[in-house]
């Protein structure tokens, strides 16, 4: 039959029409869903990134979408400005160690001072108001003295090193002689 000829033939011509139509569609829609989703996956993939710490690396400019572009870049800002802040804390933190260092050592340095003025005083007081007993006094703070200032020697030894802190020197003492030293700086003379 040529009508049914006619109509086949029709038929068929529509089918590869609808089937190319179909494919170019297909295509067209996998090509701009990838145009669309490729500066996501990029933005996906710098998160994962920044998350695991990686701050330096910045995400590819892959679109021409304006707004896109601007995501991307604000991203690559915040990243930037992590960064920077990350870098301040961890000034921030060296700084408050040294200020604490400082201030450790000014402590250590300053007990030693204490007895070293106290000696002093009570030999300037020795000397004005009980001359006779000036040379016992002046050997017992000048002994008192040079055995403070020994011990700023080894703590500045110590820290010269900058290893750790001076080690305690413990050794067997008597505490009745500990309490006689003491009480003869701040005796009433």
């Amino acid at each position: 039959d040529p009508l049914r000829s006619i109509h086949f033939r029709i038929a068929m011509t529509l089918a590869v029409f609808f089937f190319f139509f179909a494919l170019f569609a297909f295509l067209s829609a996998w090509f701009f869903s990838r145009q669309l989703t490729a500066p996501i996956v990029s933005l996906i993939h710098g998160a994962h990134r920044v998350a695991a710490g990686h701050l330096g690396e910045e995400v590819p400019l892959v679109t021409s979408d304006r707004d896109f572009a601007t995501l991307i870049t604000s991203f690559n800002q915040m990243t930037r400005d992590l960064q920077a802040s990350r870098d301040a804390l961890a000034r921030s933190e060296r700084l408050a160690a040294w200020r604490d260092m400082a201030r450790r050592i000014a402590h250590e340095v300053k007990n030693p001072l204490t007895p070293i003025q106290l000696a002093v005083q009570t030999l300037q007081r020795t000397h004005r108001e009980r001359p006779e007993l000036f040379e016992e006094v002046l050997a017992e703070s000048g002994s008192a003295i040079l055995e403070e200032v020994e011990a700023l020697r080894r703590l500045v030894g110590e820290f010269s090193d900058f290893a750790r802190m001076p080690a305690p020197l413990l050794a067997p003492t008597s505490l009745n002689g500990v309490v006689e030293h003491v009480a003869s700086l701040h005796r009433d003379v």
